[in-house]
């Protein structure tokens, strides 16, 4: 018995098949980023979706939350560095490498459409416009707060008492922040004088807390590490935290830990600080190097042996070869040592 098989139709081509193949398994562009240079927020928060020109609704890092939004009428800098360390974190370094656009993005917290009515009705039933004291109050400290704080971090002034609750002299029109004993970044709890303008145009003093805080891309030791050992990828990792600390007493040169070694000894788990590393040496006790010394158009060199490491910045004990002299320097980039007065 013949059994015949009928088929219908041209056979799909080898090279054909072959191409759909291909492209499913090519990976998918990744479409570059924009930061925008001003952006108006209504709502508590900041997302990626309200700063980043080609966000939609599509956009599956669009909802990730940025940082709080500032108090109504006020101002914030968010810094690209910020985006892109939160953009790489929530796993997105493709579309984190590709963000471009100003270094940083002004916020201006606005209000909604619908309280802007009740707004003004409860400002015209108060004397004292607390809502309006507290906005100059942050204005002023956002100001001076940005001054010390480094690049990829940003911070959050978070008031002790809300505006209303605080015991304004009667008669408040104006306050102004008496900044004179800052000499670092604030951080944590903090004490702020305020002058307070009346409208007999005397001035009172008044004592508010408010605390900063800040967030940031920060280095965590993976393991014990001896003094003198060499820093590398697999003994750091980098982690975003929220602190009440200095954030310049913070080592955070991720991208250049192999210039650097441990100066104390770092435990598992300690967030790394600026004191606890120190540069590689570039050279070591034992080395020859030249030694120079200028002073108007007297310019001479000497060689000299190390009888230290030779760590860049630093000051370090020398021999002149030719005198036997002890002598004191400070070590360059390359090695070589400016003769210490």
């Amino acid at each position: 018995m013949l059994k015949l098989l009928f088929k219908t139709g041209q056979r799909p081509r080898l090279l054909f098949l072959y191409g759909l193949l291909l492209l499913a398994l090519l990976p998918m562009p990744v479409l570059a980023l924009t930061l925008k240079e001003k952006a108006e927020i209504s709502s508590e928060t900041i997302c990626l979706a309200d700063i980043i020109v080609e966000a939609d609704a599509k956009s599956p890092w669009g909802e990730i939350v940025v940082w709080n939004s500032p108090q109504l009428g006020s101002k914030r800098l968010i810094y690209k560095s910020f985006v892109v360390s939160l953009l790489r974190t929530k796993g997105y370094s493709e579309e984190a490498a590709s963000l471009k656009g100003p270094n940083s993005i002004e916020i201006t917290r606005v209000l909604a459409k619908k309280s802007q009515d009740n707004n003004i009705n409860t400002s015209k039933e108060s004397q004292i416009d607390y809502e309006k004291l507290w906005i100059s109050i942050e204005e002023q400290l956002s100001l001076r707060v940005m001054e010390f704080t480094p690049e990829g971090f940003i911070f959050d002034i978070i008031p002790e008492k809300k505006p209303e609750e605080v015991s304004w002299p009667e008669g408040t029109v104006s306050v102004l922040a008496d900044f004179s004993g800052w000499r670092h970044a604030p951080a944590g709890r903090i004490a702020l004088p305020l002058d307070v303008l009346l409208t007999n145009g005397q001035k009172r003093r008044l004592i508010i807390y408010v605390t900063i805080e800040y967030e940031g891309q920060l280095l965590i030791a993976q393991k014990d590490i001896k003094p003198k050992e060499k820093l590398d990828n697999n003994s750091i990792s980098s982690q975003m935290c929220r602190i009440t600390s200095n954030p310049n007493n913070y080592f955070v040169a991720f991208n250049e830990l192999v210039r650097y070694q441990a100066k104390n000894y770092i435990r598992n788990g300690d967030v790394i600080l600026q004191n606890q590393v120190e540069l590689q040496p570039v050279l070591y006790k034992g080395n020859r190097t030249i030694l120079t010394y200028s002073k108007g158009s007297l310019w001479l060199e000497v060689a000299v042996e190390l009888l230290e490491d030779a760590i860049p910045g630093k000051k370090v004990r020398v021999r002149n070869l030719n005198s036997q002299k002890e002598l004191l320097g400070f070590v360059n980039d390359d090695g070589s040592i400016n003769l210490s007065n």
